[in-house]
């Protein structure tokens, strides 16, 4: 019988509380933007009043299974990534575990997420039910 493996430092990413898979995954690339609005004045300058400050997150996947039971860390694969985004129509709470006392949670809406099955019909076992492999690509940004 075929255990998981057990990584030290856990998932980076978390979404409504599921564990993400550290499977195949590709950098998470994290931005921030500054909104803001600024003007011109009568005497030439220009004064920016800052509103507040939005994060944008980007994370993607190759050849990452289907289901958890296939995944080296055994946390949600491709399959269960995209059921929990069509059961989600609002927002996500999205936690970064930078490591075990550093965390950054915040709410965020999915702007973009792409699903491609690239691989299937591959068996763990002569006796388990076909698995697919997929490429999954997510898109987030803060409410």
């Amino acid at each position: 019988m075929a255990y998981p493996l057990t990584l030290p430092v856990g998932s980076l990413l978390t979404l409504n509380g599921n564990a993400i898979s550290e499977h195949n995954r590709a950098p998470i690339t994290l931005s921030i933007q500054n909104i803001e609005k600024s003007e011109r004045m009568a005497n030439g300058l220009t004064r920016r009043f800052f509103i507040t400050t939005k994060r944008s997150l980007s994370v993607s996947w190759q050849m990452l299974p289907g289901t958890s039971a296939m995944t080296v860390d055994g946390k949600y694969g491709a399959r269960d990534i995209k059921s929990l985004y069509l059961s989600t129509s609002g927002e996500l709470e999205v936690t970064i575990n930078y490591n075990n006392s550093v965390t950054e949670s915040f709410s965020a809406f999915v702007t973009d997420a792409n699903f491609e099955v690239v691989k299937r019909n591959v068996r763990n076992t002569p006796s388990s039910s076909p698995q697919e492999f997929w490429n999954v690509s997510l898109t987030l940004e803060e409410i």
